[in-house]
């Protein structure tokens, strides 16, 4: 001490500097740090009999460093199921991959294969809010073969559970469907309902994704009051509760197909249950599904306290699957209502340098198309057109069909705003968006179509098709009462007369 080699810590002793530290271990011979490390681990494991929760991390990082590989796993399962309760979602993930290398250290007994599909399910779980590239669709097809070879079936609609989501969010639907579909034949063999419920909601999210609004809302409706609300989060393999996630997926279902009183009925009881709970996970997707649907309808003050608690809750919870689409969402949101310096400031903090340096992405097709229109309400359409490109190519790459249908109306009302304007090119635009939206029963789109033909129309001097595509417009926006666009329709018509 009197050399500052170390420092009192309260009862104990440390090193001053963490160099000083490795230049000691290093004097130490690999069998002697080993035997360290498991004394260390046996003195922590005695010394802390009765509040062994507050030492897990510890007693992994020492059984890991002394080889003692069932100690380490134990240890290392316990430390990342903790971590998530603290919703430290990296940390979890590093401690589940130490432990998958532990595992490789084990004999492949019938106990430690059945740990090794958890593990690789529990990091699979762990690695979702955080938007994470890594790739964890080899680890959940060793997962399903493992389950497949012990036989061992409920493990196995755990698998493919997590399989289904990995191709959803890797852009595969079809697969992905087919994988959830798969799953749920497993889980009704079993007659087991619990196990159907993560399936269910996977299923459902993967139509969403493609665009199939319709196909989504029916595999949820018919299960969501089934539901209980007082479950424990995290359960039935659905990061935060089932019964948060079934609301909100309900929520953006209707909203996509215009059933906006509906969705709202069903996202606040999403919203009230998420609370109930405090996990941020579901409380971050009910503000944000809440949030779209109002912005959807054209409620933009109603939309913007919920965007932007999400958007906070996002940034403070490190939930990064949803910061880039809610601070996309909320840009538009303030250029709609005139805030363009709010907008600007978010706007900023998403450069499209960051979307073209990484690889294409299916969950990037939101953020992009609002960033899209953000910038065209903001008359910037270069920069509007380069997210739109690029919304454009990951829908078609990905077969995004509802986004597809949405990246056309962009380049749409962009090719009519030039200067001159592209109206023949708008048209085009136009009614290959109006062909897929009407296909798919996305109203809200459909009705924007209208209008923007509507538009396009008085500029090329066609005044009965222009007063056509308006009327309907207005119907649409009437019957749906979305009276921000309704506004712009009837303006549209009062010029023609």
């Amino acid at each position: 001490m009197r050399r500052r080699v170390l420092r009192g810590l309260s009862e104990h002793l440390d090193f001053t500097h963490e160099r000083i530290r490795e230049a000691a271990l290093s004097q130490l011979l690999p069998i002697q740090r080993r035997l360290l490390h498991r004394e260390i681990g046996a003195a922590i494991e005695a010394l802390y009999a009765q509040s062994q929760e507050q030492h897990y991390a510890a007693l992994a990082l020492h059984y890991l460093e002394g080889e003692v590989w069932d100690r380490a796993l134990f240890y290392l399962r316990k430390a990342a199921a903790q971590a998530r309760t603290r919703f430290a979602y990296h940390q979890a993930a590093v401690f589940l991959e130490q432990a998958l290398d532990a595992l490789r250290h084990l004999p492949e007994t019938r106990a430690i294969i059945e740990q090794a599909i958890d593990v690789r399910c529990d990091l699979r779980m762990s690695v979702n809010p955080l938007a994470d590239d890594r790739e964890m669709l080899e680890h959940l097809q060793t997962a399903k073969a493992l389950a497949e070879g012990i036989g061992d079936q409920r493990r196995l609609v755990r698998a493919l559970t997590y399989l289904a989501r990995e191709h959803s969010d890797l852009g595969t639907y079809a697969k992905s469907i087919e994988v959830a579909q798969d799953a749920l034949a497993v889980a009704r063999a079993l007659n087991d309902r619990a196990l159907e419920v993560a399936p269910t909601a996977y299923l459902a999210l993967s139509y969403s994704w493609h665009g199939d609004a319709r196909s989504a809302y029916n595999v949820i409706k018919n299960s969501v009051e089934s539901i209980p609300d007082g479950q424990r989060p995290d359960h039935h393999g659905i990061i935060g509760t089932a019964a948060v996630f079934y609301r909100t997926a309900l929520t953006r279902s209707l909203g996509a197909l215009g059933a906006f009183d509906d969705g709202i009925i069903w996202g606040r009881e999403g919203l009230r249950l998420a609370e109930a709970v405090g996990h941020p996970y579901g409380l971050a997707s009910a503000y944000v599904e809440l949030g779209t649907l109002y912005l959807a309808r054209g409620a933009v003050d109603e939309a913007l306290p919920f965007l932007e608690r999400g958007l906070d809750l996002s940034r403070s919870r490190d939930l990064r699957i949803y910061i880039p689409s809610t601070a996309a969402t909320l840009a538009l949101a303030y250029a709609l209502v005139g805030r363009a310096a709010d907008a600007r400031g978010l706007l900023a903090a998403l450069p499209k340098e960051g979307f073209r340096e990484r690889p294409k992405r299916s969950l990037d097709s939101l953020p992009l198309l609002a960033l899209g229109h953000a910038y065209l309400v903001l008359d910037h359409p270069d920069e509007a057109a380069w997210f739109g490109q690029r919304a454009l190519e990951i829908a078609r790459e990905f077969n995004q069909q509802g986004a597809e249908a949405d990246g056309l109306r962009l380049f749409g009302n962009l090719l009519s705003r030039r200067d001159p304007p592209d109206l023949e090119k708008a048209e085009v635009s136009y009614c290959q968006a109006l062909v897929l939206a009407d296909e798919l029963g996305l109203r809200p789109r459909v009705a924007h179509c209208h209008l923007g033909l509507g538009k396009l129309y008085c500029r090329m001097g066609k005044p009965d098709q222009a007063r056509r595509h308006l009327t309907t417009a207005t119907t649409m926006y009437r019957e749906m009462d979305m009276r921000f666009w309704l506004e712009q329709a009837d303006a549209g018509i009062r010029e023609l007369d």
